[in-house]
């Protein structure tokens, strides 16, 4: 799908020539690291709670670039290691082929407004925490249309990041 949808929900990682071995280690290495960028930048619903960490748990990944555009709203992974872990073990079992596409999606129902700042603004009453300890259960968890957890989004600054990612797998292998 190349609709308004699937683009805001996607990070595309192309490859447009032939790959030498030590080139897929590298592009490994770094999609590995944008892999653990993305979980460690989206936000938890409620820090103190487990079951909030359903967005994080929700991010899936494809090599032939097409968009796995499910959603699980049963599952969860609080502390994001469950989620980092599928993702690396995913990339690190894949036979990289020429002219791979890695493809990262989150379908998440607030994906969108994670990453482009679509909360109120100003924030209204703010979300209902049921398990506020607090008399007004009321939170304001945005600021200027962006969740405080995520001022700047997930995915756009993880790929502005892109270049520097790369140079950094490259750098590790080549001991500089």
């Amino acid at each position: 799908m190349s609709d308004n949808k699937s683009e805001l929900k996607r990070f595309e990682v192309f490859l447009k020539y032939k790959l030498g071995d030590s080139f897929k280690r590298d592009f490994k290495n770094a999609a590995n690291e944008v892999a653990r960028k993305l979980v460690d930048r989206t936000p938890r619903y409620f820090d103190e709670y487990p079951e909030s960490g359903n967005t994080i748990a929700n991010w899936n990944i494809t090599f032939d670039g097409s968009e796995d555009s499910s959603y699980n709203e049963t599952i969860a992974d609080f502390d994001r290691n469950d989620t980092k872990s599928d993702l690396v073990a995913a990339i690190q079992t894949e036979k990289l082929m020429d002219d791979a596409t890695i493809t990262f999606s989150n379908s998440s129902p607030g994906i969108k407004s994670l990453e482009f700042g679509l909360y109120p603004n100003p924030p209204k009453m703010g979300s209902y925490n049921k398990y506020s300890l607090k008399e007004d259960k009321y939170e304001k968890r945005s600021s200027g249309g962006f969740s405080r957890q995520a001022p700047q989004g997930i995915v756009g600054v993880t790929a502005m990041e892109w270049t520097a990612i790369v140079q950094d797998a490259i750098s590790r292998r080549v001991g500089k």
